[in-house]
């Protein structure tokens, strides 16, 4: 009986000798197996849409596991491959992170961020009064808005400024309105040629009022009746430059009172129909009979001026290259030094300079338009000499700019994107009637406007 009990009691022993073996043996292979650290390969953008890689994590059988990617602890999806894409708005970083698990519930993650490329928008707003904003980096539409602006068109702190329903400011990627006011004590609520600087907000009401808002608050600070105002204004550290179509001067406000600093009187030219082109406390202008300006920008004095016998209009805004003045008429293009002292001078013998040139480092871009066509022309800022010419099928509708090598100009049917140092077309789209484009570049790190915006000094 007792050799019985002692054979049993080994029996029982060696089963649970042999249970403790087989747990250590399954702790041991456990510690043995470890999933591999998940690892980025590459992170690659086309526009907006990001794709993330990274490496392949596989269990011990071999099958490859499932991935969850977050992004700003927000679940994106669940992937059966080591491959992901994302939609990420412009200019943003973003935290993102990979986890996986498998069946055992070993488990690795991976923490990183995401830095979204620069936005290079291309806004154009329509004869319709449409507001597009198109990506240049895929050249599709961003947003659109039926109820755009017409005019001019300015940034501010990642906003553009529309002008229909009240002074807006629009989220630049978005299109959603961020900021607005209506000054205006009319029915009415359409403002054009809306301008901001560092404090204030300026545009044109629909009854010819310049309208002065203070850009953090809101509130309207002062107004000012040019009727039939016509031509763009312009805005310097002092003063706002402004005529009317119905006036013969010039007249300096004072940029938070509205109260006249001083005037000029332009006679016998009747308007003054190009924004002044302001520097170093002088303003440069044309009249509409062929006379070109300098002035005391402090005072109103004279300077000096330059006359054309021909008497023809000053149409095109003037603009700067180095320490030289580009200025055009209808006829011809002239650079000149600040004492007024012509260097050279392009002319043209058929159609006219009808819309702003724009000068692009050391070339200057301009438009040749006939009755139904028009041909641009870049010529070298330094010598007034023909580097290429590019012909439209129609007449020319808004003056063209240039960024990162690139024109863009538009006639009443296309868009077109013209290499800046060949001519050559990059790619062209079917858009009617452009009327104003402007370039903004990442976070405020440009604004690209034309000639004849009030800011593009």
């Amino acid at each position: 009986m007792k050799h019985k009990i002692l054979m049993k009691g080994r029996f029982l022993v060696s089963i649970i000798l042999l249970l403790v073996c087989l747990s250590c043996s399954d702790s041991d292979d456990s510690e043995i197996f470890q999933l591999n650290n998940i690892e980025l390969n590459e992170i690659s953008f086309v526009g907006k849409v990001a794709t993330i890689d990274w490496n392949d994590i596989y269990d011990e059988d071999g099958n490859e596991l499932k991935y969850k990617l977050f992004i700003d602890n927000v679940l994106i999806g669940e992937f059966f491959s080591s491959e992901a894409t994302v939609t990420l708005q412009y200019n943003q970083t973003f935290k993102g992170k990979i986890t996986t698990t498998d069946f055992n519930g070993r488990f690795v993650e991976l923490d990183f961020d995401i830095i979204a490329p620069k936005s290079k928008i291309l806004f154009f707003s329509s004869g319709f009064g449409e507001l597009t904003a198109l990506d240049l980096r895929t050249n599709t539409t961003l947003w659109n808005i039926e109820k755009g602006i017409k005019g001019i068109l300015t940034f501010k702190n990642n906003l553009i400024f529309s002008g229909n329903e009240g002074i807006l400011g629009l989220d630049i990627l978005t299109g959603e309105t961020l900021w607005s006011s209506t000054p205006s004590e009319r029915e009415t609520q359409y403002y054009r040629e809306v301008i901001v600087d560092d404090d204030n907000v300026y545009a044109i009401d629909s009854y010819s009022k310049i309208q002065c808002v203070n850009f953090e608050t809101k509130q309207k600070l002062w107004e000012r009746s040019f009727l039939n105002f016509y031509a763009p204004y312009s805005l310097d550290a002092q003063h706002l430059y402004v005529c009317s179509d119905n006036d013969d001067h010039l007249y300096a406000l004072d940029k938070y009172t509205g109260q006249v600093n001083w005037q000029f009187d332009a006679r016998p030219a009747y308007t003054i129909l190009t924004n002044p082109l302001t520097r170093d406390n002088k303003v440069y202008f044309g009249d509409n009979v062929g006379r070109f300006y300098c002035l005391n920008a402090l005072t109103g004095e004279h300077i000096w001026k330059i006359f054309e016998d021909d008497r023809i209009a000053y149409f095109s805004a003037p603009a700067f290259y180095k320490s030289d003045i580009i200025l055009s008429t209808s006829k011809s293009i002239y650079a000149i030094d600040i004492d007024g002292n012509k260097k050279w001078k392009y002319s043209i013998l058929e159609g006219t300079l009808r819309e702003s040139l724009f000068v692009y480092r050391d070339k200057i871009i301009l438009d040749e338009s006939e009755w139904s066509s028009s041909k641009i022309v870049c010529i070298n800022a330094d010598t007034g000499e023909v580097n290429w010419e590019f012909s439209t099928e129609s007449r020319i509708s808004a003056s063209p700019i240039a960024f990162e090598d690139t024109v863009f100009v538009s006639d009443k049917d296309n868009l077109f994107a013209i290499d800046a140092n060949s001519g050559m077309q990059k790619w062209k789209m079917g858009l009617k009637f452009i009327r104003a484009m402007a370039i903004y570049n990442g976070e405020g790190e440009a604004a690209i406007y034309p000639s004849e915006h009030g800011l593009n000094n």
